[in-house]
């Protein structure tokens, strides 16, 4: 079957008319992207902080359904990822805590940065711990 060419004429035709308002169009996306950097930065910000979030409420959830040990392994994945991510920190050192690993709770409170937490809130579970460790009796090196 042959194409006609007065057909094919008349669609490459339109189509030269349609690329040339994508010229302008592209440009100024580019544009754009040069003058407002920071809401290209912003959004992508607010990607990590979604991110933070989601990891976050996994991890809450596990503790909020006695899956600590579960919880644990998230935790320190995420650890694994971010280091010293004190969010991280928080919900591995409640993970520990439940499991009944208070010497392990205790280590990872200390390390906290109390800037990112209440101090008050973090001492208290401190004391709380120490008088737990020491009802405990000697713990189990492991």
């Amino acid at each position: 079957m042959e194409l006609n060419t007065s057909i094919l004429n008349s669609i490459l035709t339109e189509l030269s008319f349609i690329k040339w308002p994508l010229v302008p169009i592209g440009i100024f996306g580019f544009l754009l992207l040069l003058l407002f950097p920071s809401f290209f930065l912003r959004a992508k910000k607010n990607n990590h902080i979604n991110n933070v979030n989601n990891r976050k409420s996994e991890i809450e959830n596990l503790l909020y359904s006695g899956k600590a040990m579960e919880a644990k392994s998230c935790a320190l994945k995420w650890l694994a990822l971010q280091p010293r991510n004190p969010h991280a920190l928080w919900l591995l050192a409640q993970a520990h805590y439940d499991l009944g690993e208070l010497v392990e709770t205790k280590k990872i409170l200390l390390t906290l940065p109390l800037h990112q937490f209440s101090y008050s809130m973090v001492m208290e579970w401190l004391e709380r711990l120490e008088s737990e460790i020491k009802q405990s009796g000697p713990q189990e090196v492991k």
